[in-house]
């Protein structure tokens, strides 16, 4: 099922996305989550391997603000985690957002490039010098 904001308990600029419990209770996932707001997660094999994979996008709300915005100097990460079978996740890629963010949108797996391997997908919208600029972000796995 889809992610709607009644699953937010925030306000939309502070929103913390609530994780089932599965992934709350799992410790390699949770200990990445230390002062931070989930702003979107994504359930689905990555690696062909039959074994439901977790991605997740959040916010480190240590960070000092930027201006007058929400934004946080690189303050948005995305992490994969693998399923390894049996409630075991291991971090397989994270990804730091370079600008600061104003908005991260819901993350989704897909296959978009034709290649038959899924492929994580993110809107942004991010701070910049002259203004905002809105971006899709495509993260794609490399053949072996």
């Amino acid at each position: 099922g889809g992610i709607d904001l009644e699953d937010y308990d925030r306000g939309i600029e502070d929103r913390n996305l609530k994780l089932p419990d599965k992934y709350l209770k799992n410790k390699t996932i949770s200990s990445e989550l230390h002062s931070s707001l989930v702003k979107s997660y994504a359930v689905g094999d990555l690696n062909s391997d039959s074994n439901p994979d977790f991605v997740i996008v959040y916010q480190d709300i240590s960070g000092e603000k930027v201006r007058w915005t929400y934004a946080k100097k690189e303050n948005y990460h995305l992490v994969v985690f693998q399923n390894k079978g049996s409630g075991k996740y291991v971090k397989q890629f994270s990804y730091d957002f370079p600008t600061p963010m104003i908005y991260i949108g819901k993350v989704e797996i897909q296959e978009v490039t034709g290649d038959n391997l899924p492929e994580i997908i993110l809107w942004t919208v991010g701070a910049g010098g002259s203004g905002y600029t809105e971006e899709v972000e495509i993260f794609s796995r490399v053949k072996n």
